[in-house]
């Protein structure tokens, strides 16, 4: 085996987390004297050690302090602006006598009092923050979401509530199955690791793991 072959080896051992002892044992073995052999494989399982340890500390999300007003009025905002959207679609003046505006601020906070008394989970309630559980072929900074924060779930609101009944067509079965379905999900914001947002998604208790309380 070449010196070259013989480094290479060695550097191979050393990444897949081999001790000192063995790499100093296969030096040895292809004629190392054995204080250069243990100082050289010292070398390599420090430097592989070191760097592992920068790689898990890289893609560790870095959170900022939860704060519970600004995710109470981000969801406010968030749900306003859905529910607007949504009313100005079907907004009938004949049968609702107030402004699309006063009408989706109070369907939001029906829906955060529904959310609250019937439905908020206790495992995983508003705020919590979360991480995917990651694939077996996951690769460590992949991914732009560092972190997610649980936020309310309207699907099952709207499922049980309607808030729209009087103004749209019945729901179909097809319809009522998958808002049940969709209902029975975790709601997470997913946040970069500047702590811009990026997206909403809706996973099942066992994709997602707590992230320690900062």
């Amino acid at each position: 085996m070449t010196p070259q072959e013989i480094n290479e080896n060695l550097e191979r051992m050393a990444m897949s987390g081999k001790s000192a002892e063995v790499l100093s044992a296969f030096l040895v073995e292809h004629g190392a004297p054995k204080a250069l052999a243990d100082e050289n494989a010292n070398a390599w399982v420090k430097f592989y050690t070191e760097e592992q340890a920068k790689i898990k500390a890289a893609s560790k999300p870095v959170l900022p302090p939860f704060d519970g007003h600004k995710l109470l009025n981000q969801e406010l905002s968030r749900l306003n602006e859905m529910f607007e959207h949504l009313g100005s679609e079907v907004f009938d003046p004949k049968k609702i006598w107030t402004t699309v505006e006063d009408w989706s601020a109070g369907i939001t906070q029906n829906l955060l009092m529904f959310w609250r008394e019937e439905y908020e989970p206790m495992d995983f309630p508003i705020g919590t923050r979360v991480r995917r559980v990651e694939p077996e072929n996951y690769v460590s900074g992949s991914s732009s979401m560092q972190y997610g924060e649980i936020i309310v779930n309207h699907f099952r609101y709207l499922l049980e509530q309607n808030p729209h009944e009087d103004l749209t067509p019945a729901r179909s079965e097809e319809q009522k199955i998958r808002l049940k379905f969709l209902g029975g999900l975790h709601a997470v914001q997913w946040y970069d690791r500047d702590g811009n947002k990026v997206c909403i998604s809706f996973s099942r208790a066992e994709q997602l793991v707590k992230l320690p309380e900062s």
